[in-house]
């Protein structure tokens, strides 16, 4: 039997799952989510209408279907809600203001040459605030929160119930409390996740991921960093680490052995900062994503030869990613421009395909993800909103998952 708070947890979830369905297939009739959830007309009904007074879902034009009554179509309110998207990284800051179906309202992207907790802290703060009033939300109480999307690693502190920021790409960051830190100057409520994890939510709820339920994400951003989606949830392990491939060891010389300095680790082929200044070493003028698909384009010798180094030593990971977990695909992206990802992507198939074990039929398709650029900071933005409306169960390190008002 089950207990009241299995009842309401019942209840919650077959919310979210309604909100959920109409967001993925919308316009939608309440008889066809009755059919297609298995849950009863009459559930349907009474979840619809409190959708329709909380201002998540609105009506549209009565459609005709077959020799029944016309069916009034359910789909997702722009306006019924609004969060923040922040993408912060050693080179750059994204941020992101989006409306419940995800579109991009407002947008600001800066260069940073510096990224000092305190600098940077204010800086988020003043984008979040210039999102905000740029956008013309008059009533702040729409806005679900603020998502940040940060380089790992993450720790939670169990005693304060926090995440604590630790980014290896900003040297200066040493368990930085920067959710409780930014909420408090922002009066929203923060979400934390690395932005390789941000990004695989922006493949799930916009791009390449959205009708697949298990998946890994292969994130190229000033580093390499991966995310995981498991039975169309996020997960991030119990640190909130999981999918970290970037920081996995190169050859298997012991601990004591090794570089301390962790220059023998897969993310160090990724390290677009160090690729810059190399290639800026031979003259060659680039510092700039675009600059690098200048150089694919004209087929640069040292870009070139860059792309295969990158594709011999990710290769072996993409293929154990395949092994280990048989996702129904691996979806690639970040800030590098995505026909230099495809190019990555091209020359990984040919590799693994030789690689294999014979008699293996079944692949996982490599793919290129379609969100773009921005798949971090979007990621972020969406956090709130998956966090607070998404069909979920309940996470951990502290995370909830009660639909608001309801």
């Amino acid at each position: 039997m089950l207990n009241e708070s299995n009842l309401l947890f019942d209840k919650n979830f077959n919310f979210r799952s309604v909100l959920e369905f109409i967001r993925i297939h919308g316009p939608i009739s309440r008889i066809d989510i009755a059919k297609q959830t298995n849950m009863t007309a009459q559930t349907v009904t009474n979840i619809t209408r409190d959708l329709l007074e909380m201002g998540f879902v609105k009506e549209f034009a009565k459609v005709q279907d077959g020799r029944g009554a016309p069916s009034i179509q359910l789909d997702i309110n722009p306006d019924g809600a609004f969060s923040i998207g922040l993408d912060l990284d050693e080179e750059h800051i994204t941020g992101l203001l989006v409306n419940m179906k995800g579109d991009v309202l407002q947008r600001i992207s800066l260069d940073l040459s510096e990224t000092d907790p305190e600098f940077a802290l204010q800086l988020m703060t003043d984008i979040s605030k210039d999102l905000i009033k740029r956008s013309g939300i008059k009533n702040e109480s729409s806005i679900l929160g603020v998502g940040v999307g940060i380089p790992g690693p993450l720790n939670f502190n169990n005693e304060t119930k926090e995440e604590l920021v630790n980014p290896i790409a900003l040297k200066q960051w040493k368990d930085v409390p920067l959710a409780s830190l930014l909420s408090e100057r922002l009066g929203l409520k923060v979400y934390l996740e690395n932005n390789a994890t941000s990004a695989a939510i922006s493949e799930r709820w916009f791009g390449e991921g959205r009708l697949i339920n298990t998946y890994f994400y292969i994130f190229l951003g000033s580093g390499l960093g991966g995310g995981l989606f498991v039975n169309g949830q996020v997960y991030s392990g119990q640190s909130g680490n999981a999918g970290e491939i970037g920081y996995f060891p190169l050859g298997w010389m012991s601990i004591s052995e090794r570089n301390s300095n962790l220059k023998d680790h897969l993310g160090q082929f990724f390290n677009i900062k160090a690729l810059y200044r190399s290639l800026q070493d031979l003259g060659i003028n680039a510092d700039r994503p675009y600059h690098l698909e200048n150089l694919l384009r004209m087929k640069n010798g040292p870009f070139m030869t860059w792309l295969e180094n990158a594709a011999e030593n990710l290769a072996p990971f993409v293929l154990g990613i395949e092994y280990l977990f048989d996702p129904e695909a691996i979806i690639f992206g970040g800030r590098i421009p995505q026909i230099i990802v495809q190019e990555l992507i091209n020359r990984i198939e040919v590799k693994i395909s030789e690689m294999r074990i014979d008699r293996k039929i079944a692949y996982t398709p490599l793919r290129l993800g379609s969100v773009g650029i921005d798949c971090s900071s979007l990621g972020a933005a969406t956090i709130p909103l998956y966090q607070n409306l998404a069909p979920l169960p309940k996470r951990g390190r502290g995370k909830s998952t009660k639909m608001p008002g309801y």
